[in-house]
């Protein structure tokens, strides 16, 4: 349950240039706006530089008094047991600077003003570059992000901290939860799991490498998890041998970034971000499972995206392939998709291999006639479907599809999914943004 802090957040002075930024709010009533509104911010970010790390793209006073770094509540959860034998007193340390990453992160997302996280804090100008453009990108892929938010709760749950002689290993699961109270759909998560390789120079703990989760949980990321060997993470996870490009896209997020994050212009062309294309072509109207209810997928994934069914299906953990497709099989037979030799659950020892599978689900469905694919968009369903809500939804890494989920909506930050990445991740309100490519989502039934 969401923890309302709205009365905790009240207006005070802020012990930074922040108290003079100017409001920078546009009429951006609908997808043309906001086109015009961030294409012009994203030419001219270095024009609207407040200070020497901190550049206002969008943002209010309310959102730069919630969200200062200042003011913003965000707890620290670590239940696991730190893992050292060279430095037994490093994790206090190794976790100041992850949750002062964190924290510029959230800060910039929801206040609208974009914060760099110091040169110093990172052992090269590489990850530098990367990590911040990370922040960059996440502020045009979910604009007004901060806008109309009531109540928050934010935390970092550390998962693992393993300290070896001179890298540590650190995974954490970053919550963060907004209500939006005046939004069609008000419970909005922009959290998930991110994993750090810290490097030690000159007596202090600096990020070698972050590997993102962006939308899913990538092999990489599970292998870096499953990882105790210091010469492994060295060998295959510094910044230099593991960077985004190689597990979860074709591109970096710095590749976005014209020049330097110091003083940027952003591609925001090049994203392909749904509020900068054209609205897609009308879908054919194609019933194809009689009395399949998208709305009953929806109301289910509402229910246990959050929490899993444990009492009627099996778990699967994220190191044992993860429960994505398990939980998005769940949703479809509860909105009316029938069992059959090719799909079905029976025990959790007895189930088809294309109830779990991301790809053998698709097959299923697309081969025996049961839904129609769209690639890179969403279906165009009548008002009687209830729009994307309930809509099933598959994730591509460029090579393979590689995770399933289901859409409950859309509202000003993007698509809102449920999903279950495995140990951890579950959620029936995450924020997936507006960016449709290396996605295909699929029209099953009349609604």
């Amino acid at each position: 349950m969401l923890k309302r802090l709205t009365g905790l957040v009240g207006i005070v002075c802020l012990a930074s240039v922040l108290m003079f930024v100017s409001t920078a709010w546009a009429d951006t009533s609908n997808n043309e706006d906001l086109k015009i509104y961030y294409s012009d911010i994203a030419d001219s970010i270095v024009e609207h530089q407040i200070d020497d790390d901190s550049f206002e793209i969008r943002s209010s006073d309310r959102t730069i008094s919630m969200f200062s770094k200042d003011n913003m509540k965000m707890n620290i959860n670590s239940n696991t047991t730190i893992k050292s034998v060279a430095q037994p007193d490093a994790g206090a340390e190794i976790k100041d600077v992850i949750y002062g990453y964190n924290q510029t992160y959230l800060s910039s997302l929801f206040s609208g003003v974009y914060q760099l996280y110091p040169r110093e804090k990172f052992s090269s100008e590489g990850i530098y570059q990367e990590a911040n453009a990370r922040n960059l990108y996440e502020m045009f892929n979910k604009p007004m992000a901060g806008e109309g938010v009531m109540s928050y709760d934010f935390s970092l749950d550390f998962q693992q901290i393993e300290i070896g002689d001179t890298y540590a290993k650190v995974v954490v699961n970053r919550n963060a939860d907004v209500v939006y109270p005046e939004a069609e759909i008000q419970d909005v998560s922009y959290g998930g799991i991110e994993a750090y390789l810290l490097k030690q120079e000159d007596g202090q703990w600096k990020i070698e490498n972050v590997i993102f989760a962006t939308n899913y949980v990538p092999e990489t990321l599970k292998k870096y998890m499953n990882s105790d060997d210091e010469d492994d993470w060295i060998e295959n996870y510094t910044f230099n041998s593991c960077q985004r490009k190689n597990y979860e896209s074709d591109t970096n997020f710095n590749d976005y970034v014209t020049g330097s994050v110091d003083a940027p212009s952003f591609k925001l062309n090049a994203v392909n971000m749904a509020y900068m294309q054209d609205e897609p072509a009308s879908s054919e109207a194609m019933p194809m499972v009689d009395m399949y209810s998208k709305n009953n997928a929806a109301l289910y994934a509402g229910r246990y995206g959050n929490n899993p069914n444990y009492s009627q299906y099996i778990f699967i953990g994220v190191l044992q392939g993860g429960d994505c497709t398990n939980f998005a099989s769940q949703c479809i037979r509860a909105g009316g998709l029938s069992d059959t030799n090719g799909w079905y659950y029976n025990s959790s020892s007895s189930y088809s291999a294309s109830w779990v599978n991301v790809e053998l689900l698709r097959n299923y469905l697309m081969n025996n006639g049961l839904a129609r694919g769209y690639y890179q968009s969403v279906p165009n369903y009548p008002s009687t479907a209830g729009g994307v809500r309930g809509t099933l939804i598959q994730f591509s890494d460029g090579s393979k599809w590689h995770h399933s989920a289901i859409m409950m909506g859309q509202n000003a930050q993007g698509y809102v999914i449920a999903e279950h990445t495995g140990a951890e991740g579950n959620t029936s309100g995450r924020n997936m943004g507006n960016d449709l490519t290396q996605k295909r989502t699929f029209w099953i039934g009349a609604g």
